[in-house]
């Protein structure tokens, strides 16, 4: 490897994230490393979704929001509008 300056094995890439050269003896842990990391995201994917849905719902009751349009009718809040309120107003929440 041209950057850890090692010879190893049935050499694929040198990984930054592991900071050690991936090769044929260290191809499973790689791998595992890769799959705890997207259940990781798919972790946090759930979490950021059910964090949404309570403010949306149970905090701010947006699917019972409306507004009032030029003609003087009740209007419901789209779903887009929603979303431009809750990343208004939970910027923390979503970054």
């Amino acid at each position: 490897c041209s950057i850890c300056n090692k010879c190893v094995s049935r050499f694929d890439h040198h990984c930054p994230w592991i900071n050690t050269c991936v090769g044929e003896r260290n191809y499973r842990w790689f791998l595992l490393f890769l799959l705890y990391h997207a259940m990781l995201c798919f972790y946090s994917a759930y979490l950021h979704g059910t964090i949404l849905a309570y403010l949306a719902y149970d905090l701010h009751r947006l699917h019972e929001a409306y507004y009032i349009d030029a003609q003087g009718q009740h209007q419901a809040v789209t779903r887009s509008q929603a979303f431009q309120y809750l990343m208004l107003h939970h910027q923390m929440v979503i970054a």
